[in-house]
């Protein structure tokens, strides 16, 4: 049993996982302090990964994938234009709504070729990142470490719980590795550090229980997790790109991000 978690631990993934932290953590971390044009800046960056690998995820061939990055292209631009207007407290409200509506479409139309379709899946990459200029807007740095910090511990206590604990599968269809003990184990272990570092951050939880707040917050992750698992099962694909190395690519690394961040602008509804 030793030798055979020495074995889990020292895989090709987890070394990968290792070695993808010590570049991508201290560079998402320091984006958390940049003034606001170079935040956004950043964040764009990402953002253009992600739609990227979604419209290579999704299979979308020639004219189609052109539109498709084209309608990203001016909906990023709306909402950013949005954005800078702190008055329109409305339209962040209405975009909060938006969200879940197009998961609920992507899951019941699935595979279907429809406008309707296709803008769901660039509100569901598109969005979150609107909802994280607003925080740093609203709540500065440390909103935004404090969402780092708690993916990157629902990843790992997942992940490291599930390798030592897990036996029992908790969605066999769309992720046959991931187990009830590692969901678990990441569930509570992000829980305690968000509530932690809340409390560190001084950040305010405006009358919300912190540790529903972080259950709410983990249980999304999670779920973002799932719906890329059930993309990539629908569309036969094993990644969302390779760029990570042998990490897969960014829609792999932010499905929980993305989810976990629109939990987070829940707080943020007047």
């Amino acid at each position: 049993m030793k030798s055979l978690l020495i074995h889990k631990f020292s895989s090709f993934q987890l070394q990968s996982r290792i070695l993808i932290a010590l570049f991508g953590v201290p560079l998402l971390i320091s984006s958390a302090f940049l003034d606001p044009y170079a935040f956004l800046v950043f964040w764009t960056l990402i953002w253009v990964f992600i739609v990227l690998e979604l419209a290579s995820l999704i299979q979308l061939k020639e004219q189609k994938k052109y539109l498709f990055i084209l309608f990203a292209a001016v909906l990023y631009i709306v909402l950013i234009q949005f954005n800078h207007n702190y008055s329109l407290t409305w339209f962040f409200s209405f975009t909060w709504l938006l969200f879940p509506l197009s998961i609920w479409l992507i899951i019941k139309l699935s595979k279907g070729h429809f406008l309707l379709l296709y803008l769901a899946y660039l509100a569901y990459v598109t969005f979150p990142i609107f909802f994280l200029f607003r925080i740093f807007q609203k709540q500065g740095p440390y909103a935004i470490l404090l969402i780092l910090f708690t993916v990157w511990a629902m990843d790992t206590f997942s992940y490291f719980t599930g390798i030592a604990f897990g036996k029992h599968p908790i969605a066999p269809r769309l992720s046959p590795k991931k187990t009830i003990e590692g969901t678990l184990g990441g569930i509570i272990g992000a829980s305690v550090l968000f509530v932690f570092l809340l409390h560190c951050f001084n950040l305010s939880h405006h009358g919300i229980n912190p540790y529903l707040w972080a259950l709410l917050l983990t249980v999304s992750a999670f779920t973002g997790d799932l719906l890329e698992s059930y993309l990539k099962r629908q569309f036969n694909k094993k990644d969302s790109g390779k760029i990570l190395l042998g990490h897969g690519g960014m829609l792999d690394r932010f499905d929980s991000f993305l989810f976990l961040v629109f939990a987070y602008a829940i707080m943020l509804i007047p």
